[in-house]
C-alpha cells in the first residue's frame, strides 16, 4: 500500500478542524496567491472560471478568499479533500458549496479552468507523485498552481514516509513540460515556491 499522510489527519473534531494548521495562517504564500488569483480573474477577463482546490484541508483559503469570489460569481469553486471528516465539516460550516471527498486520483475526466494545490504534493509517496501531477494537469483547461513546501530540488531526493518529501526538480519540470504546460517559478516567503503552469 502506498503511504500518504492520511494518518496525520485522523481524529479531528469539528472544533479542532476549525483551527486546522493554525500555525500556517499567516504564511505569505497565502496572501500572494489571493492577490495573484484576483488579478488573474479581474484583469485577465477570466470571471466565472471553474476553480478546483485539491486538498482544501481546513477550508481556510476558502473562508478567507475563495468563498467571496464564488459568492460574487468570479469563480465557481469546487473543493476536494481525501479526508472524509474534513468534507463533512466543510459541508457543516459552508453548506451549499461544492465539497467532495477525493483527491488527484479521483479527478477522472472532469476539467476545470484553474486547479490549485497548496502544501499537498510533498505528502505524495514516490510511487504516486508523478501520477498526481499528471492527474492535476489533465484536469486543467487553462492554469494550474502548485504551492510547494519544500520545493523540488536538484540537490537531493528525500522521502520520510508521507510528510515533507522533496522530489527531483529535473524530473518534475520535464514531466510538466511534456504535458504541454509552461512553468513560472516564484519564491513565496522563506520556504514556499509557486509553480504557475499554463497550458501552451
Amino acid at each position: 500500500m502506498v503511504k500518504t499522510s492520511d494518518d496525520f489527519w485522523k481524529g479531528y473534531t469539528l472544533e479542532s478542524w476549525r483551527t486546522f494548521v493554525q500555525h500556517d495562517f499567516g504564511n505569505p504564500s497565502r496572501e500572494m496567491f489571493y492577490k495573484f488569483l484576483k488579478e488573474y480573474i479581474f484583469f485577465g477577463e477570466h470571471s466565472g472560471s471553474s476553480f478546483c482546490e485539491i486538498g482544501f484541508g481546513g477550508a481556510y483559503d476558502f473562508k478567507t478568499c475563495f468563498k467571496e469570489l464564488d459568492d460574487r460569481g468570479d469563480i465557481r469553486y469546487f473543493g476536494i479533500d481525501r479526508t472524509e471528516e474534513f468534507v463533512e465539516y466543510a459541508k457543516t460550516d459552508f453548506p451549499g458549496y461544492n465539497w467532495e471527498q477525493g483527491g488527484f486520483e479521483t479527478l477522472g475526466e472532469r476539467t476545470f479552468d484553474i486547479t490549485y494545490a497548496r502544501h499537498i504534493l510533498q505528502h505524495a509517496a514516490p510511487e504516486v507523485y508523478q501520477d498526481w501531477i499528471r492527474a492535476m494537469l489533465g484536469a486543467t483547461n487553462e492554469m494550474a498552481v502548485i504551492v510547494w513546501h519544500p520545493k523540488p530540488s536538484v540537490e537531493h531526493f528525500h522521502y520520510d514516509g508521507g510528510w515533507n518529501c522533496t522530489y527531483d526538480k529535473k524530473t518534475v519540470d520535464n514531466l510538466i513540460r511534456s504535458l504541454g504546460f509552461s512553468i513560472e517559478e516564484i519564491p513565496a516567503g522563506d520556504e514556499d515556491t509557486f509553480y504557475i503552469m499554463r497550458i501552451q
